[in-house]
C-alpha cells in the first residue's frame, strides 16, 4: 500500500502504554512504519471484501471476549450468536445447528492432527487434558 507523500497527512497521537507497545510489536513483526500499521488497522474496520469482512469479524469477536473467564466467554458467544441470528432471515437459520456441529468436528480433527505432530510426551499430555475438558463440559 505505497502512498504518495501528497496523499499522506501527519498526525500526533497520545495513546495508552499498551497501545504504544502493541503498535511497536506490529511494526517489528511486519516491518511496516507506524503510519502503515495505523492505516491497515483503520482500513480493516470497514472491509469491502466478503472473505476479509468475515475474517475480521471473527477476529474481533475472539479479541473482545479473550480476557473473560471461560464461562463468561461461552455466555458472551451465545449472546452474540443470538444477536446475529436475529439479523438474518429465518430460512438462513435452517441447518445452522448441523453446520456448526460439522464445523466443530472438522476443527477438532485438525487440532488433533496438529497435536499428533508434536513430540510424543506433549501429545499425550495435551490429549489427556482435552479428554478431561470434554468430561467437564459433558457434566455441565
Amino acid at each position: 500500500m505505497e502512498q504518495k507523500k501528497s496523499t499522506l497527512k501527519e498526525i500526533k497521537a497520545t495513546v495508552m502504554p499498551q497501545t504504544a507497545e502493541g503498535l511497536q510489536m506490529l511494526m517489528e513483526e511486519t516491518g511496516l512504519t507506524i503510519g502503515e500499521v495505523i492505516d491497515r488497522l483503520t482500513l480493516q474496520m470497514c472491509p469491502d471484501d466478503l472473505g476479509f469482512a468475515v475474517c475480521f469479524a471473527k477476529d474481533q469477536v475472539f479479541f473482545s471476549i479473550s480476557s473473560l473467564p471461560e464461562e463468561e466467554q461461552e455466555e458472551a458467544l451465545t449472546k452474540i450468536i443470538i444477536f446475529l441470528a436475529g439479523l438474518v432471515p429465518v430460512d438462513h437459520l435452517k441447518g445452522l445447528e448441523q453446520a456448526a456441529i460439522s464445523k466443530r468436528a472438522e476443527r477438532l480433527k485438525e487440532y488433533k492432527e496438529y497435536i499428533e505432530d508434536l513430540p510424543e510426551k506433549d501429545t499425550k499430555r495435551i490429549l489427556k487434558e482435552l479428554a478431561i475438558l470434554e468430561k467437564i463440559r459433558a457434566q455441565k
